[in-house]
């Protein structure tokens, strides 16, 4: 018998989704030291459209990658600067819509423009994006490659058709022991991909095939919903499914009114649910609807419930809901679907015993779509994790540092359970006397909603998942213990450690243009910003020198530091803060420090003052 291949890696991710890639990015980024690889039981990529929204924290969090440099892209045409990321990347390719029209039984009740309403402030990034799934794996497949060229294997790629037989905890606590098999061996029929199964040994190897055997110091499962990591873990999943189906179809129209803008969203209340996102190219549109609206009998839906609906189900929907001068015939479609939501989530997200098995992304959370949460959330998971992971295997920090991720991590997954499944019941429930309520009110509601901009302004801020915090003091010292916040800041101050760091504009002395606060950080380190106060308060360059010299001389972890002034310096080196708007939004009058962690988050925050405090609170919370 052939003796299987035997490997190593610091870290193997199971799946290259997007959130699979986001945490090689992180890895990567690591400094090079970090062993990783990536592998996926799908032969390829798919050529779906899938996720489509791009929320504005997520492009933030991607930017933090500008020292790859892009560059030029072939296909695209897009330039990015050398202070453009993944960010600007994405959003050179993407979409916004111009607005949304609400639509109730046919008749147009209200709407709203989007940059009237929706724009957010201190980000780079004000609007969600439209971007198709398979475009922004490019991208990041792209940024990967990129960013481990200079390793041993020439570039970090996504190993397809390869699966995880079998996951087992080292008995020393160590690592973990993964069985890798080629997913086109697995013969057809009764087993996980049908024909007649031969006979497996213990780790679900068939007699004869080739496997090979890794050792891993960590696995982590960004393998779906049905994660195969989360149930070698012991992991629980608890939630339900929901009772609807739903179809989908991406196709494009020929308008009815091709002079019209079409560049908008559509949400169509009426017989059920119809929502019409714009892709932005090609007059393309997706289409979905809650299946019952299409499908009227019960006894159609049972006999239909798994066969892929046809463009004229969506058709018909779609001149009965629509507006006519909205409307057009949908033809030329490239994916037509049904599927099925879950609501699910994990009890923790990582195996707590040995802290060697870990999940993000679906295999720790799904729910509706509603607000485009799910894609940017898994990532956003990566982000959190992939400096951990770094730290761990650098030696500069105990194991024990990863429940940090979890601390943080768990109770935005449950958040966004709870309010997604609030707002798609509402959304998608079919009672008919619930609907003609429903229809009936909308048109006075809905109006008078959007009357009320500050409150559709906050909506978008939620979805935009800029306000996400981590603060220490979250589930009996959550986080870790990895934020914090010292005395002595002014009375107005808005920010503290656990916090996003807002962004805005920066000038450097002598250079033309502006540039934003956050493309001074990236994911490589941390980050010290100095920042001088204003007006009788403010501290001289002298100042900020020496509190940087004191930081980097006593700090057992360095960072890059960077002063930033309230006023137009003379002959001072360090930024300028634009208008001053970056000490007004923050709330520093007096000379101030934010130290900005990896991710992008506010590690510590506090007066200048206090800065000794914080290289003994930093080296602390090493131990």
């Amino acid at each position: 018998m052939q003796m299987p291949k035997q490997s190593t890696t610091d870290v193997l991710i199971v799946g290259g989704g997007p959130t699979g890639l986001a945490l090689g990015l992180e890895l990567a980024a690591q400094g090079g030291r970090i062993r990783f690889r990536i592998v996926d039981k799908a032969l390829g990529r798919s050529d779906k459209s899938r996720a489509l929204v791009i929320q504005p924290r997520t492009l933030e969090l991607l930017n933090r990658h500008r020292h790859l440099h892009l560059g030029n892209s072939a296909s695209s045409g897009d330039d990015i600067s050398n202070t453009g990321g993944i960010g600007r990347s994405l959003q050179s390719r993407g979409n916004t819509a111009d607005g949304t029209t609400i639509v109730v039984s046919g008749r147009a009740v209200a709407g709203f423009e989007t940059r009237d309403i929706a724009p957010l402030p201190n980000t780079a990034f004000p609007l969600q994006l439209i971007v198709e799934q398979q475009e922004t794996e490019r991208v990041l497949d792209e940024s990967l490659a990129k960013a481990t060229a200079a390793t041993e294997t020439g570039g970090v790629k996504v190993e397809w058709g390869v699966e995880a037989r079998s996951i087992v905890r080292d008995g020393d606590g160590e690592g973990v022991t993964v069985t890798l098999g080629k997913t086109s061996s697995r013969p057809r029929g009764n087993g996980s991909r049908g024909g007649t199964k031969g006979a497996e040994d213990e780790d679900g190897v068939e007699e004869g095939e080739e496997v090979e055997i890794v050792h891993a110091k960590f696995v982590v499962g960004c393998d779906g919903k049905n994660s195969r990591v989360r149930q070698a873990a012991g992991l629980t999943f608890e939630g339900d499914s929901y009772a609807q189906d739903f179809v989908l179809a991406d196709a494009r129209v020929k308008w009815n009114d091709p002079a019209r803008n079409h560049n908008r969203a559509c949400l169509c209340f009426g017989h059920g649910l119809l929502t019409v996102i714009p892709l932005g190219h090609d007059d393309m549109v997706r289409v979905v609807a809650v299946r019952a609206s299409i499908t009227n009998t019960s006894d159609q839906k049972d006999n239909d419930k798994d066969k892929t609906p046809k463009l004229e189900d969506f058709q018909r929907y779609f001149d009965s809901e629509m507006l006519p001068e909205l409307g057009g015939t949908l033809h030329s479609a490239t994916w037509l679907a049904r599927f099925y939501l879950h609501h699910r989530g994990v009890d923790r997200y990582l195996d707590p015993s040995s802290r060697r098995l870990l999940v993000a992304g679906d295999a720790a959370h799904v729910h509706s779509p509603v607000g485009g949460q799910g894609m940017n959330t898994g990532i956003q998971d990566a982000v959190n994790l992939g400096w951990k992971l770094g730290a761990v295997l650098r030696g500069e920090r105990p194991p024990r540092f990863l429940d940090s991720y979890d601390a943080e991590r768990t109770p935005v997954g449950r958040r966004l359970l709870e309010t997604t499944d609030r707002a798609f019941a509402w959304l998608t429930w079919m009672h008919p006397w619930f609907l003609w309520l429903r229809n009936a009110l909308l048109p006075w509601v809905v109006p008078r909603a959007l009357q009320d901009r500050g409150r559709v302004s906050r909506s978008f801020w939620d979805m935009s998942q800029l306000g996400i915090t981590y603060y220490s003091d979250r589930r009996g010292g959550g986080g870790g213990g990895i934020t914090g916040t010292a005395e002595g800041l002014d009375k107005g101050c808005r920010i503290r450690g656990g916090d996003r760091v807002l962004d805005g504009k920066i000038r450097a002395p002598g250079e033309e243009g502006d540039k934003y606060l956050l493309e001074l950080t990236d994911a490589r380190t941390h980050h010290l910003l100095l920042f001088s106060g204003v007006d009788s308060q403010a501290a001289s360059e002298g100042d900020l020198q020496r509190a940087e010299a004191k930081f980097v001389e006593n700090s057992r972890i360095p960072a890059q530091v960077h002063g930033i002034f309230g006023e137009k310096p003379n002959g001072q080196s360090g930024y300028v803060d634009v208008d001053g708007i970056l000490h007004r939004e923050f709330g520093f009058k007096k000379a101030s420090y934010i130290l900005i962690r990896p991710d992008g988050y506010a590690a510590h925050v506090g007066p200048l003052s206090a800065l000794g405090a914080l290289v003994g609170w930093f080296n602390e919370s090493l131990e």
